[in-house]
């Protein structure tokens, strides 16, 4: 059985990106839990969704980091 988390995968994504700017998706994938192929998805997924603002992006990182930190 899975495990269960608050945070969906993409926002395990994201949140591990922002830490780790220069994580390879095979790193992030075994740190996280989930597929190589799952990552890319889910970044590619995160990058459609903020090409049209790259300020929405800016407040997302910061929304997830301020999540972490509490």
């Amino acid at each position: 059985m899975a495990e269960w988390t608050f945070l969906t995968n993409h926002a395990r994504v994201l949140s591990f990106i922002a830490k780790h700017p220069s994580i390879t998706a095979l790193e992030l994938s075994n740190s996280i839990g989930i597929t190589e192929r799952a990552t890319r998805k889910i970044i590619a997924d995160l990058e459609a969704n903020c090409k049209s603002s790259n300020l929405r992006l800016l407040l997302v990182l910061k929304l997830i980091l301020l999540m972490l930190i509490m």
